[in-house]
């Protein structure tokens, strides 16, 4: 293994340093303790607090608890694995990027990174070793997730990696102490201030906060109120009749028993105030919210809403600028991965560009009436976008078909633009009639024998003769020509084209 190391080091000319090989030891004790629970006050306390490590505990329980927010992460985390990529460059350094890709497994390094959704960042500690890329002896890390429990931020710092640190043996080790080819960090920015509000969790914590707030006192008030308390009426003032009634309801299991003389009307305070409808709706409110944040969408949140068309595809854009903005994020930070492995492994390296291909979601039919519009225009569209667009794959062009030249050809000679037949219904087997008897004349005659003699003749002379003027010449003697029956045939269809010029200006 140290033979190896210093071969590299030998090629390469940023050598990678000894510690780059050897994984980072976490104890447990160093992370931050899970929350079990939260009070409204001290929501309160940590979102304006600007304490990292209090702010990734206040997150990670708000994950686990609330199964809507859960789910919203999950479907902006999710949509990421099915992007396709592209890597641009040059093509040795995109075959080894590419290579490493498949190795180490992309959709699972796109899952660790997007944890960063939740948390703001996302810290990955590369482990360098030998490997095969491209079919050939190469080195490269393995990544592997740092929890962000074990994290705190220093804000006297001024830049993230700078200000970013975890705790070993109860010691500060700040992310920029280390070699940049050892740690990948990745910041995925939804807003320009401090770390703790780069997460889109930032902002939809105070409503699911609320939410739970709410969702608790409900509890209470039914866990208080289980069984509903007894009102009882009676005109008698005997006392042990009053508690032989008492002693009866009380063994009933009731909470509390009142006793009242049937005169006296007696409620609950909160009776008509609110109700399971008012309930419902609150959280239904709360999780429209929490949608509108992650996801951008308010239609998405699987709770039996309903909207119009509109407001789908709207809610569809909005996924869409989502999904544009992680993507760039991500391809930045792959970027940045590659071009390390890259430099260790080339000894000129040029660099490499990884992008993301996000394709905005339209309604199928307009696609294909985009394309027919532009086909029926002359524009030829590629196979390739056909595939990519409506996921077909394999697609060919179909051969042309046969036309029937009297139709196709032969009849737009004398026939109208307005009478003429459709040549893109191809289907179209019914003969048109010509539009009088000079005109069928024109079709009986054996017009394409004489087009076919003059082409090939035409071919002839050209290919024999020096210039133009001596081709000319070549087929004006030539005998084989029908030269008198072309001459009757072209001045019947200049008279006819004259009269059906006539007929259309009148």
């Amino acid at each position: 293994m140290l033979r190896f190391w210093k071969k590299k080091q030998t090629h390469n000319r940023q050598p990678t340093p000894p510690t780059a090989h050897r994984q980072i030891r976490l104890d447990i004790k160093d992370r931050s303790e899970a929350m079990t629970g939260v009070t409204i006050q001290q929501v309160k306390e940590i979102l304006t607090g600007d304490d990292l490590s209090q702010t990734v505990r206040l997150f990670d329980l708000m994950v686990q608890r609330d199964l809507h927010l859960s789910g919203a992460l999950s479907q902006r985390r999710d949509q990421m694995q099915t992007l396709p990529y592209k890597i641009e460059g040059e093509p040795q350094e995109v075959a080894l990027a590419e290579d490493y890709l498949k190795q180490i497994g992309l959709g699972t390094l796109l899952q660790e990174l997007s944890s960063a959704l939740v948390y703001g960042f996302s810290v990955q500690d590369l482990v360098w070793e030998p490997m095969t890329l491209d079919n050939k002896a190469a080195i490269a890390p393995r990544p592997t997730l740092l929890s962000p429990r074990y994290f705190a931020y220093d804000h006297s710092k001024q830049s993230d990696r700078q200000g970013l640190y975890y705790t070993q043996n109860e010691k500060k080790r700040y992310i920029s102490t280390l070699d940049r080819r050892k740690i990948l960090l990745h910041l995925h920015r939804t807003e320009t201030e401090q770390i703790e509000r780069y997460s889109p969790l930032y902002k939809a914590a105070w409503f699911v906060a609320l939410k739970h707030q709410v969702i608790a006192s409900n509890m209470q008030w039914f866990d208080a109120l289980g069984v509903p308390p007894l009102i009882i009426a009676t005109d008698t003032a005997d006392a042990k009749v009053l508690d032989d009634v008492l002693y009866q309801a009380l063994s009933l299991r009731s909470n509390a028993v009142g006793i009242f003389p049937k005169e006296v009307d007696a409620k609950l305070l909160t009776e008509g105030v609110g109700s399971k409808a008012d309930f419902l709706s609150f959280i239904h409110y709360i999780d429209e919210q929490v949608s509108f944040f992650i996801t951008g969408q308010t239609l998405a949140t699987g709770s039996g809403s309903t909207g119009s068309y509109a407001q789908a595809k709207e809610h569809a854009n909005r996924l869409y600028e989502k999904l544009s903005l992680d993507a760039r994020l991500y391809a930045a930070t792959l970027t940045d991965l590659l071009n390390k492995i890259i430099t260790a492994n080339f000894s000129t390296p040029k660099g490499v560009t990884l992008r993301f291909t996000v394709k905005k979601k339209g309604d199928k039919k307009e696609d294909s009436e985009v394309v027919k519009n532009l086909t029926q225009s002359g524009y030829e569209i590629p196979t390739a976008y056909i595939e990519e667009q409506f996921g077909i794959k394999g697609v060919t062009k179909a051969p042309a078909p046969e036309h029937n030249h009297t139709h196709s050809s032969d009849l737009d000679l004398y026939t109208p633009p307005a009478r003429r037949p459709n040549q893109h219904n191809h289907n179209t087997t019914t003969p048109l009639k010509p539009l009088d008897r000079v005109s069928a004349e024109i079709v009986n005659s054996d017009l394409r024998g004489v087009e076919e003699a003059l082409t090939q003749r035409l071919l002839q002379a050209i290919q024999e003769a020096d210039s133009y003027e001596e081709a000319y010449a070549l087929l004006v003697e030539d005998e084989q020509i029908d030269t008198e029956m072309l001459e009757r045939l072209l001045s019947r269809m200049i008279a006819n084209a004259q009269l059906a010029g006539l007929g259309d200006a009148v």
